[in-house]
């Protein structure tokens, strides 16, 4: 599965290469085609080297970040995939793709995508493809975090505070916006955020054990780092207590297709520096405080995507210095249910992308 030069070369001639350039380079092929060229006394080939890029597979339940990453079943000798996709992206190259499964337990984690390693190359992007599954940030209220304040209302106080989301099972609580002598007006079942501290009241004088009750406990869901050509599909990004997708800076030629973001703390997609970032039938909806926001002089263009203007900001679209667009797709990369056994470097033609329209009312929640 790992990388190969199609340009064949006389077996004496390899130990040299290897010796020289060393096995990390081995795996470079532009790097490969210079030095055999010079090795061989001849130009480049008439026809260029295909680089095939690696599968990376991950499965938070059965896999062990011990495992090869190599096989989407777990066999012997360490075959089998991941556990995280942290795990995956420390192993993953540039052009390469990543798969997650499926499943009812959430990824618990933060990934980062940066530099050149987690970009794509020549038509080929740097995948992430999340077959559906739900890259989560929240954790669990204790019932010892909680301290009785008055008339069924409880305090607790999260470790990072400057924007928050309550979850009351599955979905984001009711929100009330409200000052510390305005506490008694709190309602059952609601949550408000007042000096670093969250306030939730209960109903028929239950304590908040008897809820299944969750914050936001994790910062940024996915962050893109001066990456180029990275794709993140089918992804559901929610929990985080500021942004479920940050294009921190220097972002280019990047897309979210067919990705959910919702029920995180400041926004659901947030670009900044000189990032440009396109959102491509996506989803976005019921982030605590916004729900995109561009920042600098990025730009972020939503290409046939839903956003639900039900956030707590009277500015659901921020563009502090940044640029949002909505436009029509015209031509982007599909969003592929499986994938090819093995992506290659070699660019295919586009193909248009369907608008995707949410299954949830405008008006409504996307949590249900």
């Amino acid at each position: 599965m790992s990388r190969v030069l199609s340009t064949a070369a006389p077996a004496s001639v390899l130990p040299s290469v290897r010796s020289a350039v060393g096995t990390r380079c081995w795996a470079r092929p532009a790097i490969l085609l210079v030095w055999l060229c010079g090795l061989l006394g001849g130009g480049l080939p008439s026809q260029p080297a295909v680089v095939q890029a690696d599968i990376w597979y991950v499965d938070n339940e059965t896999g062990q970040d011990t495992n090869s990453g190599r096989t989407e079943t777990v066999g012997p000798l360490a075959a089998g995939p991941f556990r995280t996709i942290s795990r995956a992206l420390a192993a993953a190259h540039q052009g390469d793709t990543i798969v997650l499964a499926k499943n009812e337990t959430p990824y618990r984690e933060t990934i980062t995508l940066a530099g050149r390693r987690n970009s794509g190359f020549d038509g080929q992007p740097f995948r992430i493809i999340g077959n559906g599954a739900t890259l989560s940030g929240t954790q669990e209220i204790l019932p010892e975090q909680w301290r009785f304040v008055q008339d069924s209302i409880y305090e607790c106080r999260p470790a990072d505070a400057a924007y928050q989301q309550v979850y009351l099972g599955a979905r984001p609580a009711t929100f009330q916006s409200l000052s510390r002598e305005r506490l008694s007006e709190l309602e059952p079942l609601a949550w408000t955020l007042i000096d670093g501290r969250l306030y939730f009241r209960t109903d028929n004088d239950n304590l908040p054990s008897a809820y299944n009750l969750h914050y936001a406990k994790l910062q940024t869901g996915v962050t893109l780092y001066h990456v180029t050509g990275a794709s993140i599909e089918n992804l559901i990004v929610q929990g985080f207590w500021q942004d479920g997708i940050n294009a921190h800076d220097n972002v280019r030629e990047t897309k979210l297709i067919g990705v959910t973001a919702r029920g995180n703390g400041r926004s659901g997609v947030s670009v900044g520096g000189s990032s440009r970032l396109d959102v491509v039938s996506s989803l976005v909806g019921d982030n605590h405080w916004h729900q995109v926001r561009a920042e600098g002089v990025a730009q972020l263009r939503l290409l046939g995507s839903n956003v639900l203007e039900n956030g707590q900001s009277e500015a659901q679209y921020q563009q502090d210095q940044g640029r949002i667009s909505e436009e029509i797709p015209v031509v982007n990369t599909p969003i592929h249910d499986r994938i090819p056994a093995r992506p290659i470097r070699q660019a295919s033609p586009p193909t248009p992308i369907p608008a995707r329209h949410s299954r949830w009312s405008d008006t409504d929640t996307i949590l249900r």
